[in-house]
């Protein structure tokens, strides 16, 4: 019985830090968060920014849309 994986790539792949990775095969996710990005639209972050409802935090980009883990 053969088995696949899908592999998601959210954010990480130019950047440093704030790498988040999905691996999914069956019914089952895993979600691997290597914390939070470092800028947004070639800017820092402000540390008050982390404060921010998750739809406010979705809306600006610093959030990418997941399917079914925000809700």
């Amino acid at each position: 019985m053969g088995y696949s994986m899908n592999l998601t790539i959210y954010r990480g792949t130019h950047e440093i830090g704030g790498t988040l990775i999905e691996l999914e095969s069956g019914r089952s996710r895993i979600l691997i968060d290597a914390g939070y990005p470092l800028f947004l639209n070639n800017r820092p972050i402000e540390n008050e920014v982390s404060a921010y409802p998750t739809e406010k935090l979705l809306e600006l980009g610093v959030l990418p849309y997941i399917k079914g883990l925000y809700e």
